[in-house]
């Protein structure tokens, strides 16, 4: 799978023309002041499985993108309790543990506030206090730290973890469902079915890989609100993708296409495509360039769990203290370093 994509500025303006010329666009931010709900079908009726909207059936605030990537604000109103909780558990579970430990650097708040990292061996948070960045662990076994003060570097370990790839792809897909307009839904019915399986099938699995982009935090603020933008197809060229999703949250970007066999075939011939990569903020706005953006396609066809070998995330610093507790009970330490009781990782 390619993603055509060269950063140079002609280049961000001919893909902002192809994307104008050949879709419609929607887009839902985050504001954290209001709530803002998505386009429902005319009687609420669920738009997985077509229940009849009730008080009861209904009760839930189903947030159409997970929380656990931070969104507050963005609710369905036509996702009925018993699709809203196969969901969560079925496919988010999966996203979270491909998250890990970057919900944590990335400071993503999800239904209980920003998540330590936790492992069989070690928990790790990090948090911003009084403008100093406040590094905890806790560690049974080797290291989950490691300082290099010639470099003047910070890398903590994450361990591997189990996930299922396809569920974290459906996970996204759900997003896509949840936000289209709903005179768009008739298209979608095969991929609707697809996501409320029980059990993974491989129908939609050529579809299954995702563009994901970081940029540096010390290139841009984390308090950038999430955003998700749709791209509907506005013509019958049924050798582009119907619809394509982008997300954008804290310092990451996700590009993917949602599948759509009614509307599409150019991803059922062919094993290889082509997409041009959808401007992010990050060009249009901050006028960030490729060599200061890591990019990379994840595929998500696998629809057993896998394990993964854990990964190294690496920071840079202008200055570094290790405290030590001493004779000092670790809670008046955090105290005294102004850690809201929330922040603190709890005693092992």
């Amino acid at each position: 799978m390619r993603f055509s994509n060269k950063f140079d500025e002609n280049s961000v303006i001919k893909r902002m023309k192809y994307y104008m010329e050949n879709y419609n666009c929607f887009t839902y931010i985050d504001t954290k002041d209001k709530i803002n709900y998505t386009t429902s079908t005319k009687d609420r009726s669920c738009r997985f499985c077509k229940k009849k909207f009730s008080k009861k059936e209904f009760s839930k605030k189903a947030h159409a993108i997970p929380e656990l990537l931070g969104n507050k604000n963005i609710i369905s109103k036509d996702e009925c309790d018993e699709c809203n909780e196969f969901f969560g558990k079925k496919l988010e579970d999966s996203l979270s543990k491909f998250l890990g430990l970057e919900r944590n650097i990335h400071q993503i708040s999800g239904k209980n506030g920003i998540p330590s990292y936790m492992s069989n061996n070690k928990a790790i948070r990090i948090d911003e206090v009084d403008g100093k960045i406040i590094v905890q662990q806790q560690i049974k076994g080797k290291e989950a730290i490691k300082i290099d003060k010639e470099k003047k570097e910070i890398i903590l370990h994450e361990d591997g973890v189990q996930f299922c790839p396809i569920a974290i792809y459906k996970a996204l897909v759900k997003i896509g469902i949840s936000i289209l307009p709903p005179e768009e839904l008739e298209y979608f019915q095969d991929t609707i079915n697809w996501l409320k399986e029980n059990n993974h099938s491989n129908s939609m699995k050529s579809y299954a890989f995702i563009l994901v982009k970081y940029i540096p935090r010390e290139l841009r603020d984390f308090y950038y609100p999430l955003k998700v933008i749709g791209f509907i197809r506005k013509n019958n060229d049924f050798f582009k993708p119907y619809y394509q999703v982008l997300i954008e949250f804290r310092n990451t970007s996700y590009q993917f296409m949602v599948p759509c066999k009614n509307k599409e075939c150019i991803v059922l011939k062919n094993d290889e495509i082509i997409l041009p990569v959808i401007p992010g903020t990050h060009e249009t706005e901050d006028f960030i360039g490729i060599s200061q953006v890591v990019s990379k396609v994840e595929i998500l066809r696998e629809h057993n769990k896998i394990t993964t070998y854990g990964r190294d995330f690496k920071f840079k610093y202008e200055k570094f203290e290790d405290i030590p507790i001493n004779n000092k009970k670790y809670d008046e330490l955090l105290q005294e370093l102004n850690v809201p009781r929330k922040k603190w990782l709890n005693k092992k």
